[in-house]
């Protein structure tokens, strides 16, 4: 059932990112200088994005450490009135998503809940990878990580690319009401039985999380 659902998502990525007039080339070299320059900054923020979803998960899962794991979440994720919006999730109540505290007591909540019985003493203990590799051999192009050796997958999308990833249409509107035009990037991580993913913005020079959700099988 997990394989079909993320078989679902997958499809639905993709099929977005092939619709007409996504990724044209202009032949212009001028045009052409400019992509240059912007694959080089996309090279950089994949790398800082890399190793910021790399801390994040040795905070959250290796050292088990609530206050400095939710650190890495953007103040702008507790006023985002969908995260944890699934049906499966229950984290947040909805009657308390305009409150900061409340959204942040569902996080912390989320975080704990998936704490192995026994401590991992690396990632590759803490997190399962055929879900995520299963992922990434359906994205392809869209990967920008080695899923084999981060463990994780990591891809870019852009705002308009987010409904395939929310079951309610009015979150897909919200998110991408709020997330920048340039683009944003999304790590998946398998722990236990369960699959997260998290949507990465860049706030100044550092990337934090501005939203988490669970894909519910």
């Amino acid at each position: 059932m997990t394989r079909i659902v993320i078989q679902v998502i997958c499809m639905a990525l993709l099929l977005q990112s092939c619709s007409p007039g996504f990724g044209k080339l202009e032949a212009a070299q001028s045009q052409g200088q400019a992509r240059k320059q912007v694959a080089m900054t996309k090279n950089q923020d994949v790398a800082a994005v890399r190793q910021r979803v790399k801390n994040f998960l040795i905070s959250w899962l290796i050292q088990r450490d609530d206050k400095k794991a939710i650190q890495f979440f953007s103040e702008q994720a507790f006023s985002n009135e969908v995260l944890f919006h699934e049906s499966c999730a229950g984290y947040i109540k909805d009657e308390a998503r305009k409150s900061k505290e409340a959204v942040r007591r569902g996080v912390e909540k989320f975080l704990a809940d998936f704490y192995a019985s026994a401590k991992p003493k690396t990632l590759s203990e803490a997190l399962g990878v055929q879900q995520v590799i299963t992922m990434a051999q359906q994205l392809k192009d869209k990967v920008v990580n080695n899923v084999n050796a981060d463990r994780f997958l990591l891809i870019y999308l852009r705002p308009e690319e987010v409904r395939s990833l929310t079951e309610k249409p009015e979150a897909a509107l919200f998110l991408k009401e709020h997330l920048p035009s340039q683009g944003f990037y999304v790590s998946f991580v398998s722990v236990g039985q369960g699959t997260s993913f998290f949507f990465w913005i860049k706030e100044g020079e550092t990337w934090r999380i501005f939203h988490a959700a669970l894909i519910c099988i």
